[in-house]
């Protein structure tokens, strides 16, 4: 049988959530990123010329 737990729960609750919501910006940075890169290249192929631009999800976001 197990022991019981000895120890208090984590008192960082506030760091543990600055953590979550960095993860959470940096997922939406690169998420939105990659969809601005699809989205100009899908428009430059309708409407432009010249071929696909390399993946720089970075620049395309910023």
């Amino acid at each position: 049988m197990p022991s019981p737990r000895t120890s208090a729960p984590s008192t960082t609750i506030g760091s543990d959530a600055l953590l979550y919501l960095l993860f959470g910006v940096l997922g939406a940075a690169m998420a939105f990123g990659s969809l601005a890169w699809l989205t100009g290249n899908f428009t430059n192929t309708l409407v432009g010329s010249g071929s696909w631009a390399p993946f720089r999800a970075t620049e395309a976001l910023l």
